[in-house]
């Protein structure tokens, strides 16, 4: 009995080990923020993407200022993810990266993130810095008319409602007041 629960459990681990490695990949939803995902120099985790077909999409990544580190995201599709072909569209801005990628109808996407360590530590030797953790998040975010993440749209609006109230409420009276000081008049006999 303890033969066959042994090959049982054994044969459970092996095929639990086969599974984690084929279905590493979080899932990433459109517009919902990832947070604090982890991830280990020349280690790289992949994100599975779940994109609507024809619908344009930024990938977004952003890390702490205080952990040097140089981020590269690629994005791959299923076929891609197992053969490992390198891709230089990768661009670096301050402590973020992004990629864009659209989505096609029957077709998974991943996206790869990979970190290798920069700078150099006066408490860390050079492998305790090879083995350090650093934390991310990452999002996947509509994007509209090619070119607008769907989270500026709002922000747009209420800039443009602004500038339209200035422009009806705000300016008109300012301008009666810089006229009525050059002729003379005080702003109180405007009101």
């Amino acid at each position: 009995m303890a033969l066959v629960l042994r090959v049982a459990v054994t044969v459970l681990a092996a095929l639990h080990c086969v599974c984690a490695t084929s279905t590493n990949a979080l899932i990433l939803r459109p517009n919902l923020l990832e947070t604090k995902q982890v991830i280990y120099p020349h280690q790289p985790v992949y994100f599975e993407l779940q994109t609507e077909p024809d619908q344009p999409y930024e990938v977004k990544l952003s890390y702490r200022a205080t952990t040097p580190s140089l981020f590269k995201l690629r994005i791959v599709d299923a076929v891609d993810a197992h053969e490992r072909i390198h891709r230089k569209n990768m661009r670096r801005v301050l402590n973020t990266e992004k990629t864009f990628v659209r989505g096609v109808a029957g077709k998974v996407f991943f996206v790869e993130v990979s970190m290798e360590v920069e700078g150099i530590s006066y408490r860390l030797t050079q492998d305790e810095m090879n083995m350090r953790r650093t934390e991310f998040d990452i999002l996947l975010e509509e994007v509209v008319l090619e070119v607008l993440p769907r989270s500026a749209v709002s922000l747009i609006a209420v800039a443009i409602g602004l500038l339209a109230f200035m422009l009806v409420c705000v300016y008109p009276r300012v301008v009666r007041l810089l006229t009525s000081s050059v002729h003379g008049s005080t702003p109180s006999k405007l009101n």
